[in-house]
């Protein structure tokens, strides 16, 4: 494997890193979720919708604060695209499960589509795209597993 030229003073991403971008966003998830379930009883209001943008700016923060580390890992930007989808679009969905398993499917029904279809749609078509590109870039040969 060829290795990634590393600038002096630059050090790349690490697994403390990824621990805390992981327990960022799964903290932020949480309060979302909190909210949603006990503040707006199950239903996606706007006040929801701002905390999941909140997690969103610790993404995108996250992103810009540590992108000389991040650069240094070969696929570490794709890596951090898989988790934050999985771990957004997986806390709504078990979400509205439990919520439909409750009994509550007309909640969900009502107010969960955009959340669970839209966000899931359109950030996989963009996950995709990412992953073709990754696939497609040069060196992704030379990647042992």
């Amino acid at each position: 494997m060829s290795a990634i030229a590393r600038p002096a003073g630059h050090r790349s991403l690490s697994r403390k890193d990824v621990v805390v971008y992981v327990a960022g966003v799964i903290a932020g998830l949480i309060a979302t979720h909190a909210v949603i379930a006990f503040a707006d009883d199950g239903r996606i209001t706007v006040r929801s919708t701002l905390l999941l943008a909140v997690v969103a700016c610790f993404i995108a923060g996250f992103y810009l604060v540590r992108r000389p580390a991040i650069r240094q890992r070969r696929y570490a930007y794709y890596f951090l695209h898989v988790m934050a989808f999985l771990l957004v679009n997986g806390s709504y969905w078990l979400h509205a499960g439990i919520l439909s398993l409750d009994g509550r499917a007309d909640v969900v029904a009502a107010t969960w589509s955009g959340a669970l279809y839209a966000m899931a749609t359109f950030w996989g078509i963009g996950l995709l795209i990412h992953t073709l590109g990754a696939f497609l870039s040069k060196g992704f040969e030379d990647v042992d597993v």
